[in-house]
């Protein structure tokens, strides 16, 4: 079952604690009150060089001063021997409130094996390729002045189950958005037995239905994960059909996939 593309997830690690700060998209006569300025970003590094390691390239980030973040683009290149099959960006922005300096820190999180299901070792970044990474989103910081962008990688997990970086959260992103999948297959295969397959998948899961307690999911990260096996299964269905569904839904996952 083909995907289309490595799964990029935005995910907010933490916001900064100032009260009159709120995040939104700007319309345009915002955006257009000035002009567009490039900022420099800084790049932290897993290790010092680039050889037989993972590595952050990034171009400038376009704002609209003094509180707008347009976006900007960066490039996560693997430089080592072995396929990334997940991996977590912490980019932060770094704000000035009079004089308190605060950071809005978010997460992107790749991952090519969200559940073994639907796993294609092609959409892994392989060794010398890389993967573009773009916040998501336009973002104005109310009453607050943009100083400064941050990005570092801080988690990257290999094919063969090793893994490099502080991992502040990476890995428990990435499990929680497995488990979130492995969930909804489980609730989606009790159902299925009670229910015909046109039913259960005739639209994408809801956010009302992701909130059903029989799924037990416990968290954001893991109702996104069960919302893209919905998403994948229902792709299934529509090229496959019922009986292609009922087969994924009636196997257990193989081991020995992170």
């Amino acid at each position: 079952m083909r995907l289309g593309a490595i799964i990029v997830i935005g995910l907010v690690l933490s916001v900064a604690a100032v009260a009159t700060i709120a995040l939104q998209r700007p319309n345009n006569e915002d955006r257009n009150q000035v002009g567009l300025q490039q900022l420099p970003i800084t790049v932290k590094q897993l290790k010092p060089g680039i050889n037989n390691s993972v590595e952050l390239q990034c171009g400038t980030a376009s704002i609209t001063p003094p509180n707008i973040l347009n976006g900007f683009e960066c490039s996560l290149k693997n430089n080592t021997d072995k396929s990334i099959t997940a991996a977590n960006i912490i980019y932060s922005t770094v704000l000035e409130e009079g004089d308190l300096e605060t950071r809005d820190s978010r997460n992107q999180v790749l991952i090519s094996n969200f559940h073994p299901d639907f796993y294609e070792r092609e959409k892994n970044i392989r060794p010398g390729g890389s993967n573009s990474l773009r916040p998501a989103g336009v973002f104005t910081y109310h009453n607050a002045v943009i100083k400064g962008i941050e990005v570092y990688i801080d988690y990257v997990e290999f094919e063969d189950g090793t893994s490099m970086g502080p991992d502040v959260e990476g890995s428990k992103l990435i499990k929680d958005f497995r488990v979130g999948a492995m969930k909804y297959k489980g609730w989606l295969a009790k159902e299925s037995k009670q229910k015909p397959i046109d039913t259960l998948l005739q639209s994408t899961p809801s956010d009302e239905e992701l909130q059903r307690s029989e799924i037990g999911l416990t968290n954001l990260t893991q109702k996104e994960g069960a919302r893209r096996y919905g998403i994948a299964l229902r792709n299934l269905y529509k090229q496959r059909g019922p009986t292609e569904v009922q087969k994924y839904l009636s196997t257990t996952p193989p081991q020995g996939i992170n």
